[in-house]
């Protein structure tokens, strides 16, 4: 990252504004299936939800969402504004999901569209492996998506 640029876990008594911000960076990344600015805002709120960004000044360059329950977590959101991607900020955001998650975490899953090749790249990267497919997951376009999943070595 650069000297600017800082990760930081989002809460839910962040500014309003960070919520704003973020949306409008998933749904600037992922169209009309990006999340709500309440949907980030309640994902800090529920227990094990998890919300990481890189933020560069006032700019939020990346984000992260997801949750860990029981032996399991998920990840929901990636997103990295354009300007930043092929910069590692994605992979810096699923480590520190990883090194956030409980330490009887076995597993960790994600979707991903099945066009989206940077995206599965980047998963598989990071240690995860094409399970299944998910038939018509995605609703805008329509289209499959590849559940992956990451195993936890401890």
């Amino acid at each position: 990252m650069s000297g600017d640029m800082q990760l930081i876990r989002v809460s839910a008594d962040s500014p309003p504004e960070m919520f704003d911000k973020l949306s409008q960076l998933c749904r600037q990344c992922l169209g009309s299936e990006g999340w709500s600015a309440e949907s980030f805002r309640s994902e800090c709120e529920k227990p094990g939800g998890t919300v990481l960004c890189i933020v560069d000044g006032d700019n939020i360059a990346a984000v992260i969402a997801g949750s860990a329950s029981y032996d399991t977590a998920d990840i929901y959101c990636v997103a990295c504004a354009p300007e930043y991607r092929r910069r590692g900020l994605a992979m810096q955001l699923m480590d520190g999901f990883e090194q956030l998650l409980p330490p009887d975490t076995e597993c960790i899953l994600l979707e991903v569209r099945v066009h989206n090749a940077p995206a599965q790249e980047l998963y598989v990267r990071c240690g995860f492996e094409r399970i299944s497919v998910r038939k018509r997951f995605y609703s805008d376009p329509v289209e499959d998506a590849y559940l992956m999943r990451k195993e936890i070595v401890k």
